[in-house]
């Protein structure tokens, strides 16, 4: 997962960029070879200078095979 492909949108209408995403144990790449449907996985995605007055955020990922949205994930 390339990092220019994963942002994160918080609940003061600020936008962030990652710095680095990890999809299992992998940093960058394509992960279309690691992700099978129905199986849990962990994700990891590092952003930089976050708003500390921010309390939740969505998760924009992008693939070659479409997006992932996660809703209302805690920032603190």
């Amino acid at each position: 997962m390339y990092p220019r492909r994963c942002c994160l949108y918080d609940d003061m209408a600020n936008k962030y960029q990652a710095s680095k995403v990890y999809v299992g144990r992998k940093c960058g790449g394509s992960a279309a070879d690691i992700i099978i449907p129905g199986v849990s996985i962990k994700v990891s995605a590092y952003f930089k200078e976050t708003s500390p007055q921010a309390f939740t955020g969505i998760l924009e990922m992008r693939t070659s095979h479409g997006k992932v949205i996660l809703r209302n994930i805690s920032l603190k």
